[in-house]
C-alpha cells in the first residue's frame, strides 16, 4: 500500500498490510501490518508496538488529538453557564476523557494514581461579566458561586465535587499523589513570557482556585502543597461558533492504560511488574502536558495484557544457562 491509497481513506483505519515508507535520505523501510492508525487523508496520526500503548500521534499532533477526543467520554457544557465535571476511577481498562469547546472557558483538572476529574468552567459569567452593574465584589461572589463551591461541594449530578473524594483511602487522597492542572485562556495579544501567570487572561481567579483546591488536594510527605500546572491557550476567534467550539486549541484529552508496560523489578531483573501510565494533551502542542507512570495498583491489574518485558542480558544469559541444562533458576518470568 502506498501513501497514494492512504490519502483515499476517510477514517481512522489501521492498516493491516506492510507499509513502505519513503525516507528523507532517499532510502526505504517497511512498517509491519497492525502498526499503524491513519487517518482521513492518509496523515498518519499515531503508532502502536508493544512497548507502548498508547495510541501516539507520528506525524500531526491535530489529527491525533481530534481522532482521540472523538472516541472519548466527553464533559458535558450546563446550561445556563452551570460548571460541569466528570470523574472516573483508573481501573484494569484503558478510558479516555476530553473537555472540548475552550474558547475562553477554563477546565479544572485533578489527576491521581487513582482517579481523574475534568471539569468544564464558563467564562461566561463566571470568571468575567460585561454588564456594567457588576463591581468587583460581585465578581468575586460569582466566582465563589459558580467555581469555588461547585468544585469543592458539588452542584448536582451533572457537577461532582471534589470534596468527597480527598478523604483516606478515596480518589485523590494524599498517597495517590494527585496533580492540580488547571487550562485557561490567554490574555489577547500577550507577549511569550516564562511566568505562565503574566500571559493568563484571569490571573487573579485562577489563583483564588489554586489556593481554595490547596487546602483540600495534598499529597503525603514533607512537602504537602501540590504545585499546580497552569496550561494557557490561544482561544479561537472564528465568528462561526460551531467551528470556534471545534477548534483544536479548545480541546484537552486525557489517556489512560493500565498495563502501558511490563518494567523490571530492580533488583530483580528477571522479574518484571504492570506499569500503569496516563498522559494529558492540551489542544495541538507537540508533546504532552503532563504524563505520569507508576506501579499498578491491585485493582488496576490486567490479567492478560500481552505485554512482554524486553530481558536484559543477565536474564538471557541465564535462560540460555537454563536451556542448556545447566541452570534451572533465573528464565525470564
Amino acid at each position: 500500500m502506498t501513501f497514494t491509497d492512504l490519502a483515499t481513506i476517510t477514517a481512522p483505519t489501521t492498516i493491516t498490510t506492510p507499509i513502505m515508507e519513503s525516507l528523507h535520505d532517499g532510502s526505504r523501510s517497511t512498517r509491519s501490518p497492525g502498526t499503524v492508525i491513519v487517518g482521513p487523508g492518509g496523515i498518519w496520526i499515531a503508532e502502536r508496538n508493544e512497548k507502548r500503548a498508547l495510541p501516539t500521534p507520528v506525524y500531526g499532533v491535530k489529527g491525533f488529538v481530534e481522532w482521540q477526543t472523538d472516541r472519548a467520554r466527553k464533559v458535558p457544557h450546563g446550561v445556563w453557564a452551570q460548571s460541569t465535571a466528570l470523574i472516573a476511577k483508573l481501573v484494569n481498562e484503558n478510558d479516555t476523557m476530553a473537555v472540548t469547546g475552550l474558547h475562553g472557558c477554563t477546565s479544572v483538572i485533578v489527576a491521581s494514581k487513582k482517579a481523574i476529574y475534568m471539569s468544564h468552567l464558563w467564562q461566561v459569567p463566571s470568571f468575567e461579566s460585561f454588564q456594567p452593574w457588576v463591581t468587583r465584589e460581585n465578581e468575586l461572589a460569582i466566582t465563589r458561586d459558580q467555581i469555588i463551591d461547585p468544585l469543592i461541594h458539588g452542584a448536582g449530578a451533572e457537577m461532582p465535587g471534589l470534596i468527597s473524594y480527598t478523604g483516606a483511602g478515596e480518589a485523590f487522597a494524599d498517597d495517590t499523589e494527585p496533580v492540580i492542572i488547571i487550562v485557561t485562556p490567554r490574555k489577547p495579544g500577550a507577549a511569550p513570557h516564562r511566568d505562565v501567570w503574566r500571559r493568563l487572561k484571569f490571573p487573579e481567579k485562577v489563583n483564588i482556585i489554586v489556593q481554595i483546591l490547596q487546602n483540600y488536594i495534598q499529597q503525603s510527605g514533607p512537602n504537602t502543597e501540590v504545585e499546580p500546572l497552569i496550561v494557557d491557550y490561544v482561544a479561537s476567534t472564528d465568528p462561526d461558533k460551531a467551528a470556534r467550539e471545534d477548534a483544536i486549541s479548545g480541546k484537552v484529552l486525557f489517556q489512560y492504560d493500565p498495563a502501558q508496560a511490563m518494567v523490571p523489578e530492580p533488583r530483580k531483573p528477571c522479574r518484571s511488574y504492570q506499569q500503569a501510565m496516563f498522559r494529558l494533551w492540551v489542544g495541538d502542542a507537540p508533546t504532552p502536558a503532563l504524563e505520569k507512570s507508576w506501579r499498578a495498583l491491585p485493582e488496576q491489574i490486567v490479567s492478560r495484557h500481552g505485554k512482554r518485558v524486553i530481558p536484559t542480558a543477565v536474564c538471557q544469559q541465564r535462560s540460555t544457562r537454563a536451556a542448556g541444562g545447566k541452570a534451572t533458576k533465573g528464565s525470564v518470568q
